[in-house]
């Protein structure tokens, strides 16, 4: 696979390119050292980002991190407008290359509660979002290209307002997502969770039932069910224990490990914390009053 490097575009003494330009063929699946954003403003086509196919069309923005793989495949010529930097040019360090968009986030935009987890790799603009957006990445290009004095504070202002954009269209999206999400997640999970309870469930394991990663999984159950999916699992392996402990003869001990816990000392934490009582004086109270049997 083709990687692009930063030093093809960028210069080194300004740390960001912005390029403008007509695609008509397909663009083979490649990489880069760098941060781009790409802009469509004219045409249609489609693009692959990892593992995932997009369809883009005006308005719409892609994000691209470091050693992401991309290829465009254009139905209509695309005309792109590419915004491509290295975190220096806000003056930022990546402790690693995944957290490009974290780093931006939590540093230059602390008013975004976002990360690389929730993120797209694109976003939509449309009516007066749309106009703006194209006016400041026009503003950019023109600043690039005549490179009067104050040129990099201006394009530095110009990157800001285009990423403050972007954050507020991810995070309107994620949020229209989770709740699309709720609908989706929950008809089977709860099936899955009544029929398994009882032995080691991992979390990612849980989430391959619906077809999401394991943290945008935990979200989306929250959201959906108002508590976490490992107390919920908890509260049900609870519940059974409490009638188990009422209605059978079993070991407390051995109760412990049929409803799924590994850890008596947790077991005996959560029982006390969901009846009042230790399981041994639960099932004395519940013996002696025979209506609670």
């Amino acid at each position: 696979m083709f990687k692009h490097k930063s030093t093809e575009f960028i210069h080194p003494d300004e740390k960001i390119a912005i390029i403008k330009y007509a695609c008509e063929g397909n663009e083979q699946i490649h990489t880069h050292d760098f941060i781009e954003l790409e802009y469509i403003y004219e045409g249609c086509g489609s693009q692959q980002i990892n593992d995932s196919s997009y369809t883009v069309e005006r308005g719409d923005l892609l994000f691209f991190n470091f050693q992401d793989s991309h290829s465009i495949e254009p139905s209509l010529k695309l005309g792109i407008i590419n915004v491509i930097f290295n975190p220096e040019f806000f003056g930022m360090e990546l402790v690693n290359s995944d957290n490009a968009l974290d780093i931006l986030a939590l540093t230059a935009f602390k008013d975004f509660d976002l990360s690389v987890e929730k993120t797209l790799p694109k976003v939509r603009f449309t009516g007066k979002e749309l106009i703006e957006v194209e006016a400041v990445l026009d503003y950019m290009k023109n600043e690039f290209d005549l490179k009067q004095p104050g040129y990099m504070t201006s394009l530095e202002s110009y990157a800001k307002v285009l990423l403050v954009k972007i954050f507020r269209a991810t995070r309107l999206t994620d949020q229209h997502n989770v709740y699309d999400d709720i609908r989706k997640i929950a008809p089977g999970i709860l099936k899955f969770i009544e029929d398994n309870y009882n032995r080691k469930l991992s979390l990612t394991e849980l989430a391959k039932q619906s077809f999401y990663n394991p943290s945008y999984f935990s979200k989306v159950f929250k959201e959906c069910y108002g508590k976490s999916v490992i107390k919920y699992i908890n509260d049900k392996r609870i519940e059974s224990a409490i009638f188990l402990v009422k209605n059978t003869s079993d070991t407390i001990e051995s109760i412990c490990y049929q409803v799924g816990f590994n850890d008596k000392k947790q077991f005996f934490k959560l029982f006390k914390a969901s009846t009042g009582m230790t399981p041994e004086s639960y099932r004395i109270l519940t013996t002696k009053n025979p209506t609670n049997v």
